[in-house]
């Protein structure tokens, strides 16, 4: 698989980890890192040509054709779903205005790069119209081999990782011990969040963070769409912070949860992120993360010329 769940349990005087990874094989020609990654003379190569800026526009370009394309020839509506928020521009101006914080004068360097071939990476509305389909072609990239639609590839991924985590609670948890609030991290416009929402009913408080107010904007017009058929998306809010340095009190949610943020953070970032979690949860609480793994053969296995389009949008890969 291409999914690696780590799951952590708070304590006084730390953390304790139980990582459960999804169909993983302990073999002897499984490397910590794909021979393509940092320190290796492709990753080092690729590198060069991305700092040349005409060549590094030519494979932006190159990589939103293929993610665009793979995404329509799979029954995804890239344009049609973008042309369609983008309608919205009005109200989604509104809901930025709702979300934003006043708090966040400036943001992190790394953050404000080109980014997923966006040259304002996740800080503008283009990003944000085009995130929920980036995100439906992404989880059929997991099970390249199977007929799924993109909903049930998106469905399984999401819950592969939630039902890891309720095997967890269950196993190191009494079943009765209450989930009163959950932070979901690195939110976006949402997607994880409502997974998240659906799997816990009886939870009170579900907050979704993420440092782009345009994707939070769309998270807010996505619940308000859904409010109708789903009155318990209610119990979302969405907190524009930046998660280095949350600024929340400590120890007020029972379970945090990170999906595929980390591989698009530099080290020290990750690292601070990690405390500012553990802050934030009780003593007994539980962190969850999900992301791409470095270790699997897909990634691995990952062809030079498409590894250089990914490396041209995911600059913190190695």
């Amino acid at each position: 698989t291409t999914i690696l769940i780590a799951v952590f349990t708070s304590s006084c005087c730390g953390f304790s980890r139980n990582g459960i990874r999804l169909s993983m094989k302990n073999s002897a020609d499984v490397l910590d890192k794909p021979n393509w990654s940092g320190g290796g003379f492709l990753s080092d190569f690729v590198n060069s040509l991305i700092s040349i800026k005409p060549l590094f526009g030519l494979m932006k370009i190159g990589a939103r054709s293929v993610l665009i394309n793979t995404a329509e020839k799979n029954d995804i509506p890239w344009k049609k779903n973008a042309i369609n928020l983008a309608s919205k521009n009005s109200t989604l101006t509104q809901y930025y205005d709702s979300v934003i914080s006043p708090k966040i004068l400036e943001y992190p360097t790394y953050y404000t790069q080109d980014f997923h071939a966006y040259d304002d990476g996740n800080l503008n509305w283009k990003a944000a119209y085009e995130c929920e389909s980036a995100t439906l072609s992404m989880a059929l990239r997991v099970w390249p081999k199977e007929s799924l639609s993109a909903q049930q590839a998106q469905s399984r991924l999401r819950y592969s990782f939630i039902d890891a985590l309720v095997s967890y609670r269950s196993k190191y948890f009494d079943k009765n011990t209450p989930v009163k609030a959950i932070a979901d991290v690195g939110c976006s416009v949402g997607v994880s969040t409502f997974y998240i929402a659906e799997a816990f009913p009886d939870t009170a408080i579900i907050d979704g963070m993420d440092l782009s107010p345009h994707f939070l904007a769309v998270a807010k017009h996505r619940q308000q769409e859904q409010l109708g058929t789903n009155p318990s998306l209610s119990r979302i809010r969405w907190l524009h912070t930046n998660v280095e340095s949350t600024g929340l009190p400590s120890q007020i949610y029972d379970i945090a949860t990170a999906s595929f943020i980390f591989h698009e953070l530099p080290q020290e970032p990750t690292k601070i992120i990690i405390a500012e979690l553990f802050r934030l949860i009780q003593p007994g609480g539980v962190l969850a993360i999900t992301d791409n793994n470095p270790m699997s053969a897909v990634i691995q296995g990952l062809p030079p010329a498409i590894f250089t389009l990914m490396k041209s949008t995911e600059p913190w890969s190695d």
